[in-house]
């Protein structure tokens, strides 16, 4: 498990079941104002990396060794200021490299597709007003992640993805608001 703690320190568990087996320190710490967004493997080597956003709208990835740090490098690129968000990773592509969804206050979605620590394309994937991005995952096996998407009413709309355009859009289902994706 990856954790972090309020005064912006990450961490590494293993855990067996629930027993915790070891926990490590990763990395300096960068601090409150840097939250971690999540890991996966930007560089295709198989080993995850750890995203990271700051408030500022700056972006960082982190090569870790286990739960050594190995090193870090900032992001450059649009979208980099305080209204987009990471709000998913996954390999939207299929070049065996995650990508990062990003999201904006207004609903507009765009993705940055990576190659290890530089953004190999920006692109504006669409316009999801009154939506909010909610999963990413691979939901049609076919080797590229997908968006989920949900509104205020709870109704869930899935975005099948060919690299960073939208094949397919279908209606999931819908479920009261109360419930939440993790």
């Amino acid at each position: 498990m990856l954790l972090q703690n309020d005064n912006g320190q990450a961490s590494i568990w293993t855990v067996n079941g629930t027993s915790l087996v070891s926990s490590a320190a990763v990395g300096p710490n960068p601090g409150p104002t840097w939250h971690l967004k999540g890991a996966a493997d930007f560089t295709g080597d198989g080993k995850a990396e750890i995203l990271w956003q700051g408030d500022s709208g700056q972006s960082s990835i982190w090569t870790v060794n286990g739960s050594t740090f190995v090193n870090g490098f900032a992001l450059t690129g649009d979208p980099i200021d305080p209204t987009w968000h990471d709000v998913g990773t996954g390999d939207f592509n299929g070049d065996g490299k995650a990508d990062i969804l990003w999201q904006n206050a207004a609903g507009k979605v765009a993705m940055w597709q990576m190659d290890g620590d530089h953004v190999a394309s920006n692109t504006s994937v669409g316009p999801a007003a009154g939506l909010s991005v909610i999963g990413t995952g691979d939901y049609n096996h076919d080797g590229k992640a997908n968006v989920l998407l949900q509104n205020a009413n709870g109704n869930v709309t899935q975005w099948q993805m060919n690299g960073d355009h939208i094949a397919e859009t279908l209606t999931v289902g819908s479920h009261t608001v109360d419930w939440h994706m993790v």
